[in-house]
């Protein structure tokens, strides 16, 4: 069985040449409000808000106000279980198994 929580996500970006400080500097945007789409609107393909994620327009400021870690994915919840039930045989000295494996998979943003 397995309970993980959502992978923490950077968003970064690569101004450009011009806007570059140094090569080996991480660029972050400039968050303007929840960088994360509504849980209602949420799907694989929209996960992120868009709008609320923008890239400085500065060149002498290249660096945003997003935090490091402030997105995070979808948690994930996993139970393997298996059904077993033994029965004798009485004209052998065998037994006869039957199994059931089950798998349960919950991905939120199926």
């Amino acid at each position: 069985n397995t309970m993980t929580s959502g992978q923490a996500v950077n968003l970064t970006y690569t101004p450009a040449a011009t806007a570059q400080v140094s090569t080996v500097v991480t660029y972050r945007p400039n968050i303007i409000g929840d960088p994360l789409t509504p849980e209602s609107e949420r799907g694989p393909n929209n996960f992120l808000n868009k709008a609320t994620v923008v890239i400085p327009t500065d060149p002498t400021s290249p660096f945003g106000n997003a935090g490091r870690n402030i997105v995070r994915s979808s948690p994930l919840f996993q139970a393997d279980v298996r059904l077993q039930k033994s029965f004798p045989l009485r004209w052998e000295k065998s037994r006869l198994e039957m199994l059931q494996p089950a798998q349960q998979d919950e991905l939120p943003l199926a």
